[in-house]
């Protein structure tokens, strides 16, 4: 009888950690610090949150709760995914910054709301 909900739990630990779109973004956002348009210390903020989201997500799962992605982490998502878009498209300083300054802060904010509601 346990055997199915330990499948749905290691299911959805893998699915934290290997999630696509954190796979893309931390990839474009590697890209971009390698070649200077994106700062090392911006990317080493995104993927600390990255992982300790996915820490506390695997955590809680291995304690029988499952914990959903909330709107601000969504947000974060779609708003990291345009701006690495239109980075791609237009090879532009201030398009560089303002990027940088709306993943961070849609980074930061959606972090800091999931650990406090967590």
């Amino acid at each position: 009888m346990r055997a199915p909900y330990t499948s749905l739990v290691i299911a959805h630990s893998l699915s934290t950690i290997l999630s696509a779109d954190k796979i893309l973004v931390v990839s474009a956002l590697c890209y971009f610090t390698d070649h200077g348009r994106f700062p090392g210390w911006a990317l080493a903020i995104v993927c600390f949150r990255e992982f300790a989201v996915s820490g506390l997500r695997i955590a809680s799962a291995g304690n029988n709760k499952i914990i959903a992605a909330g709107v601000s982490g969504k947000i974060k998502t779609s708003l990291s995914m345009i701006m690495i878009s239109l980075m791609l498209f237009v090879s532009n300083n201030v398009v560089d910054i303002v990027s940088m300054i709306i993943i961070l802060t849609t980074t930061v904010y959606s972090g800091c709301e999931y650990f406090y509601i967590n």
